[in-house]
């Protein structure tokens, strides 16, 4: 994966993890929703703080068998709170 590339996906997970994060403090009735909320915002605290531990493997996964489910978690998470 090309540097600005890499570099562009590792900040977009981070502000996942950001807005998990903010979403549990303003939020929990709906952050509890989240499945993996936790491990969210730790992966976001790495991304942010230990950044020298990134994997680019792990990145790999998150997008390709952790981020689909959160799209759709969030999507019904959306739809329950427009109606």
């Amino acid at each position: 994966m090309d540097q600005t590339v890499r570099r562009a996906v590792e900040r977009s997970l981070e502000l996942v993890g950001e807005s998990v994060a903010q979403l549990r403090q303003g939020r929990p009735d709906v952050a509890r929703q989240i499945t993996e909320a936790a491990r969210i915002v730790g992966f976001r605290n790495v991304l942010a703080h230990e950044f020298w531990k990134i994997n680019p493997l792990i990145v790999r996964f998150v997008i390709r068998e952790r981020l689909p489910n959160l799209r759709v978690e969030v999507a019904v998470l959306r739809r329950a709170e427009s109606t």
